[in-house]
């Protein structure tokens, strides 16, 4: 009896080893398969990467090419029949309106400044003086014009210090007499609103200005 006990005993404890190893093989092939899944899923999210970034590409070409067609229609194809027949707006029949409007993109050059206020105060001068009366030009003092017209440009530009633009700073650095670097400067609304008025008006602009002109359709 003592024999067939521990012939039983051993007997199971084999069992145990063989289902221990059983259950490690199949705990390595649930865990490869796992693996195998992962890189499966990999697999589909690379391609559904490829997919979004051509879908992505697909989409830009198309809004690049919507804005270049709503430009061309905004500031070409519309304007152009409207000059074409004297207009500069159209009521449509959905009650909304078409208005083509003219628009100036000025630049100055910090380099040519004093150039562009000498030909500024020039330009002014002439327009006053060409305007008066033959009578009124007789004997007429075109040099205290000239001086006056170049008080009046200058005002449209400002000192901006090359570091610090905030008018308090420049104040201290006035009040302290602390020496600073400056130079003249103007606001690109009055730049803008200097060649809009001068050159709706069909006058002419300083040289020293680059101004890019062209007309754009406004729906109201």
């Amino acid at each position: 009896m003592g024999l067939e006990f521990l012939e039983k005993e051993e007997s199971e404890q084999t069992l145990t080893e063989d289902k221990l190893d059983k259950l490690a093989g199949l705990c390595f092939a649930v865990k490869n398969l796992e693996a195998k899944c992962d890189i499966s899923r990999i697999n589909s999210m690379h391609a559904g990467c490829k997919a979004s970034a051509i879908s992505i590409e697909t989409l830009e070409e198309v809004l690049k090419l919507s804005k270049k067609d709503l430009e061309e229609l905004k500031r070409e194809h519309i304007p152009a029949i409207l000059n074409e027949v004297g207009l500069s707006e159209l009521k449509l029949k959905t009650g909304e309106k078409v208005i083509v409007e003219d628009k100036y993109k000025p630049s100055l050059a910090k380099k040519r400044i004093e150039e562009c206020i000498k030909e500024m105060a020039e330009l002014d001068a002439n327009d006053i003086f060409d305007s008066l009366s033959a009578n009124d030009k007789a004997g007429f003092n075109k040099n205290e014009l000239s001086k006056k017209c170049l008080q009046t440009v200058k005002e449209m530009f400002k000192d901006q210090l090359k570091i610090d633009t905030n008018p308090e700073v420049i104040q201290a650095l006035l009040r302290l007499e602390v020496p600073f670097e400056k130079e003249l400067s103007i606001h690109a609304q009055t730049l803008k609103k200097y060649c809009k008025d001068r050159l709706s008006a069909g006058k002419q602009i300083p040289e020293a200005i680059k101004c890019f002109t062209y007309q754009e359709t406004k729906i109201k």
